[in-house]
């Protein structure tokens, strides 16, 4: 939603994935989506670290050490701006296709 489509934040969660998808697609060509997908609305604010963050990202960097082809990524881990995101998809796409030798 954001500033300039604040109603997109209202739509009913099926909804919003479908848009969030044709707006992937159209944005960046992403033609194949994630098996899983979680949606969390943050209504009045960009989203804060709790106390203990760093805990939980040490928990999931050991966890994916230990787990070969595992990969958690999202807004929380690296920084919640949608720039940040992206950069970190990138970074993620990267990390994956030189893993599978590409």
């Amino acid at each position: 939603g954001g500033s300039r489509q604040p109603e997109r934040a209202l739509l009913p969660e099926d909804e919003l994935i479908t848009a969030v998808r044709k707006d992937l697609k159209s944005l960046l060509g992403v033609e194949r989506y994630p098996d899983l997908t979680y949606v969390k609305l943050w209504e009045r604010a960009i989203p804060q670290y709790n106390v203990g963050h760093i805990g939980i990202i040490e928990a999931i960097e050991s966890y994916e050490s230990k787990t070969p082809g595992l990969h958690i990524s999202g807004n929380f881990r690296g920084g919640v701006s949608v720039s940040d995101c992206v950069k970190q998809a990138h970074a993620l796409g990267a990390k994956v296709a030189t893993s599978l030798g590409f």
